[in-house]
């Protein structure tokens, strides 16, 4: 047979086989990642639960919210009408707050999630105080509400938001979780679960190692207030997607690859439980930048409970929140990589710039600093404002 080589490049490796088999082995592995090194360990801890997972494979599937490198093979558990009835009911616009409270919530079995559904629909429409649910992180966002509109009632905030969480869609979301539970997901949750537990402690180990929590208030010059942060990843959020976070608790991306980027995920929702508060310490700069833009939500949308303001503020930390992960991201693999898609545009380079001159005001980084130059370069940047503008017109369409 005549001599041949073949020649397999991916990024800065190249590797070369004069045999075929072991060229197609290379090439179609999944590597196997693990992590060496001092173990000096870091305020995070994984665990992982049937009810976050299941909960956001339905929301997923059903199209309410978005995942990346998620097998189209596993998109299963509900028919063709039961996600329809999903996809157009108003549970996009209250999704936040389910999946937020269902987080920091202790559950882990079906019966257990679907329990803390029906307590969270009596709490909303009729009263009653929860037992199980965990309404730590509705209060928290009640405070945000109330700074930007201070007549507002604790029963009309939950009001506001029981019109997107209404009777009708907790009905749906419970049929449509026994039918995925009972079709599909028992069955395979046996198997992925033990992936996810091994995945877990793997990622365990590189926080240990690599300590991200820490580089995160290191990189803000703010500090995490709980005892540690604790991390679900989601089966259905294989490298990304519609992750958050809650008062205590965060979601991850479930891929192998998540041991390299875990650091990521933490930076970016971390930093969002961070910096919550400030948010109403600039309620008055937040309303003049929201009245040059004449940004109102109109009062038609399901979204018309949420003060414009924050709504507006709510965008602008999201691009903080991605130039944070980038500062931490960068700090570990030395240089700027892409880890957000509002990386680039208008509003993310006015942070980057208010950034940079806090830096250089500053021994240690400022967050208050930082704040007011963005803010500031924001209000005077008519681009940014469009930006912006665009931004928000996506969410409330």
């Amino acid at each position: 047979m005549d001599n041949y080589r073949f020649i397999i490049r991916r990024g800065p490796i190249q590797v070369e086989f004069t045999d075929i088999s072991n060229a197609i082995y290379f090439c179609t592995a999944s590597p196997e990642i693990d992590i060496e090194g001092e173990a000096k360990g870091d305020r995070v801890i994984f665990k992982v639960r049937l009810p976050d997972n299941i909960l956001n494979h339905i929301l997923v599937i059903s199209e309410l919210n978005y995942t990346f490198g998620f097998p189209l093979e596993f998109a299963k558990g509900l028919s063709l009408k039961t996600r329809l009835e999903l996809n157009s009911s108003k549970l996009k616009y209250g999704g936040w707050a389910l999946n937020a409270s269902i987080l920091e919530s202790e559950a882990n079995t079906i019966e257990d999630l679907l329990n803390l559904l029906h307590e969270m629909e009596i709490f909303l429409h009729e009263g009653t105080k929860p037992n199980k649910l965990k309404i730590d992180f509705l209060r928290s966002v009640f405070e945000a509400f109330k700074a930007y509109n201070e007549s507002l009632s604790w029963s009309e905030f939950l009001e506001g938001i029981g019109k997107s969480l209404g009777k009708e869609e907790f009905q749906i979301l419970r049929k449509a979780i026994e039918e995925c539970y009972s079709s599909f997901y028992k069955e395979y949750w046996q198997r992925r679960r033990v992936k996810l537990e091994e995945l877990s402690r793997k990622m365990k180990k590189t926080v240990d190692i690599l300590q991200p929590l820490k580089t995160l208030e290191e990189t803000i010059g703010l500090k995490f207030d709980k005892e540690y942060l604790e991390v679900y990843p989601i089966d259905v959020y294989r490298i990304g997607g519609g992750i958050y976070a809650a008062v205590s608790r965060i979601t991850c991306g479930s891929d192998p690859y998540t041991v390299l980027t875990i650091h990521v995920d933490i930076a970016h929702e971390a930093g969002h439980i961070l910096m919550r508060n400030w948010k109403i310490e600039y309620v008055d700069d937040i309303r003049e930048l929201a009245s040059s833009m004449n940004f109102r939500i109109p009062p038609t949308t399901p979204y018309s409970y949420i003060p414009s303001p924050l709504m507006l503020a709510n965008t602008i930390e999201e691009h903080i929140a991605a130039l944070i992960q980038l500062k931490v991201d960068m700090k570990y693999t030395g240089r700027r990589r892409k880890t957000h898609g509002y990386i680039g545009n208008p509003v993310f380079k006015i942070a980057e710039k208010a950034w940079e001159e806090t830096e250089r005001a500053y021994t240690k980084f400022n967050f208050k600093d930082f704040i007011e130059r963005l803010l500031e370069k924001v209000n005077k940047s008519d681009e940014a404002k469009k930006t912006l503008m665009t931004l928000l017109r996506l969410i409330l369409n």
